[in-house]
């Protein structure tokens, strides 16, 4: 059963995209497009088999006239101002506009059809089954506007064969084909028409998400750079009292800054994840030998003093890669970090190797683990396996997203394993070529 909200979404997008497709055919149907020519002239050039050079040269003109003056402006007038706000309005005016050019494209091969006799059977049913395809292809969003478009030549082809009931056997093979025909393509305009619905209400979606996800971004900037200001100043204040001070005072003003500095930290990783976020990060590859470079940050980076980081070459050494070596280092210290929150037998083991042309670069925890069902959400921003208001874990959950982005960004990729109650391997692949330096927008 279809729910209100469900029918509500049909009505939407079926709305939409009949007014698109209106607007669309306004912007089309005012320029004389080659199809349309081929067919005057094909139409020109029949008439004048069958009727003579007067009647078709009329007929030249007349189509001539509508098509390149009085069709354009009627569009311009009546449809394309009202086709995004008022689309049954539009709606009405194209039935109007579309029936009478339909009349005018029958007038010039229906008279030559009933003179030609069966001779001009074959070119009649090509001319119908080119406006059918027409229907379908330009309008298939209204039923009222394809109707419009296709009733009159389908209407004259009926009164034709019904005139010709002297031939039943002829008229009848002719007539089961045609409604055959008219049945394909009712039924094809109608699963156009519902495609063209998803796919409008899809990219509504996509941009209202987009447009989200901008605001989003936005927010945390400007709240991250309107919150450092004043907490820059409790700091250095902290600070001053802590020197000036002694005893309990001091130790209270060094916990203030403690705590202040902290803030800090977690205001500027939100700054950088919306840079991120944002698609304003940019790479500066160099090469790197992969071993040193490991042994180097680990070396530098501050673990407690109670763990112990094991760290593991394999026997294929890794290749030197090309990449960032700041967002390199960013991203193996949230893996570090993630780590050290994690564990609990104080120990982090550190792997390198490579895997073909890519360096391979795994940190191993011996933690929790994490469940099956919130593998994929760990990489989520401001998302972490244990969401509860009693977690024993602090954190805003962006580390593993902004490691995940940045792999990404120099062409590599985070993945995650885990077993719960023995730990989780985050795996971080790099491949060795050269990557892009141009702004990326990092998906998620």
């Amino acid at each position: 059963m279809i729910s209100d909200n469900e029918t509500a979404k049909r009505v939407e997008a079926s709305a939409l995209a009949q007014s698109v497709s209106l607007g669309a055919f306004a912007e089309t149907a005012t320029r004389l497009g080659p199809g349309r020519i081929s067919l005057g002239v094909v139409q020109t050039l029949v008439s004048a088999y069958w009727l003579g050079w007067p009647w078709a040269f009329a007929w030249c003109v007349a189509f001539a006239l509508y098509e390149m003056r009085i069709s354009p402006w009627l569009l311009q007038r009546f449809v394309r101002p009202f086709a995004q706000d008022e689309a049954r309005r539009a709606e009405r005016a194209s039935v109007l506009i579309l029936l009478m050019t339909s009349c005018l494209y029958l007038l010039g091969w229906l008279p030559a059809w009933l003179a030609a006799g069966p001779a001009g059977d074959f070119v009649a049913a090509a001319l119908v089954g080119a406006t059918l395809i027409r229907g379908v292809v330009s309008f298939s969003q209204s039923e009222r506007v394809f109707f419009a478009y296709c009733s009159p030549p389908v209407l004259a082809m009926l009164a034709v064969l019904a005139m010709r009931l002297e031939n039943l056997a002829a008229a009848g093979v002719f007539l089961a084909a045609f409604a055959n025909l008219l049945l394909c393509t009712y039924f094809l305009r109608g699963r156009l028409s519902a495609l063209v619905g998803q796919m409008m209400r899809a990219n509504t979606e996509r941009q209202a998400a987009e447009e989200t996800s901008i605001a989003k971004t936005q927010f945390l900037t400007t709240m991250t750079h309107e919150l450092r200001t004043p907490l820059n100043a409790v700091i250095n204040y902290a600070e001053m009292i802590e020197e000036d001070s002694e005893g309990a005072i001091a130790s209270d003003a060094g916990k203030i800054t403690q705590a202040a500095r902290r803030l800090l930290g977690l205001l500027d990783r939100i700054l950088d994840f919306a840079d991120l976020d944002a698609g304003k990060l940019r790479l500066t590859p160099t090469p790197i030998d992969v071993d040193m470079f490991i042994r180097d940050l680990i070396r530098k980076t501050e673990i407690d003093r109670d763990t112990h980081v094991a760290l593991i070459f394999a026997d294929n050494e890794a290749p030197t890669i090309f990449a960032d070596k700041d967002r390199l280092a960013q991203c193996i210290g949230c893996l570090l970090a993630n780590a050290r929150e994690h564990t609990s037998s104080a120990r982090i083991v550190v792997r390198v190797g490579a895997v073909g042309d890519c360096a391979l670069i795994s940190v191993e925890d011996t933690g929790p683990g994490i469940p099956a069902d919130q593998l994929g959400v760990i990489f989520e921003a401001f998302r972490q396996s244990d969401m509860s208001n009693t977690r024993s874990k602090d954190g805003l959950g962006l580390g593993l997203a902004a490691a995940r982005r940045i792999a990404r960004a120099m062409g590599g990729e985070l993945t995650a394993a885990s077993t719960p109650g023995a730990g989780s391997c985050f795996t971080l692949r790099v491949p060795s070529g050269h990557v892009s330096v141009e702004p990326t927008r990092l998906a998620s």
